[in-house]
């Protein structure tokens, strides 16, 4: 048994191979998938074509542990669109994308300019099921600066975007996996809405920045604990 990096009431982080890790997971026990795996183009410290394939290779134990009638959702550009559905589609059934549009900007990423949104893939288990709430298939954010806020990250996620994902396709209690985890955006929200999350990260210095984001972070007052 792998013992957690760092674990609070219905967290749980791993610092690790997602590949190891999610051995660890029983079959079918997870209600959400909602991770962005680490293929930051331009970005030094990965190696695109390594990620994908480490990305393919998790695909299995993703669906393994993921619940029947389950969502997955799949935070990618669209440098990466169709790579990205070539590795999940074999596994699950593919519903819509959600666009995540930010007002400011996101980076220079665009042929054209400047990169103002991201998509959300979303896929499903078995038979295709319909969301928990329902919200527009455009989600609007500010993008904020993690240095600014005394930490760097190089593709940070927005904690509110993170939530409302949450909220469409989970309820409270839910068991959420993120298995590319990063800087802990899912756990945050998670904690944030009374969700429970397990988290994955292969990079110490990322698993830290998690844990310090988790510790200023408040729980809902009435949030029930299910052990994870």
């Amino acid at each position: 048994m792998i013992t957690p990096y760092y674990e609070e009431e219905g967290i749980k982080i791993y610092l690790g191979d997602c590949l190891e890790v999610m051995k660890e997971i029983p079959d079918k026990s997870i209600d959400l998938v909602l991770t962005d795996p680490p293929w930051a183009l331009g970005k030094k410290e990965y190696d695109t074509e390594k990620e994908m394939f480490t990305f393919k290779k998790a695909m299995p134990e993703i669906n393994r542990v993921l619940k029947d009638n389950k969502h997955f959702l799949c935070d990618t550009s669209y440098t990466q669109l169709f790579k990205t559905n070539e590795i999940i589609s074999p596994f699950l059934i593919y519903r819509q994308p959600i666009i995540l549009y930010c007002n400011n900007q996101i980076g220079h990423h665009s042929f054209v300019g400047w990169n103002h949104f991201r998509m959300i893939l979303w896929y499903c288990k078995t038979k295709p099921n319909k969301p928990v709430k329902r919200y527009r298939d455009v989600i609007e954010f500010p993008m904020k600066s993690t240095k600014k806020e005394g930490w760097n990250f190089p593709n940070p996620k927005d904690v509110y975007t993170y939530k409302k994902l949450i909220e469409m396709f989970s309820n409270k209690n839910d068991l959420i996996l993120d298995p590319f985890l990063g800087s802990g955006t899912t756990l945050v929200a998670c904690k944030e809405l009374g969700r429970q999350g397990i988290g994955i990260e292969i990079n110490k210095k990322y698993c830290d920045i998690a844990v310090r984001l988790l510790k200023n972070t408040i729980r809902p007052l009435f949030y029930e604990s299910k052990t994870c």
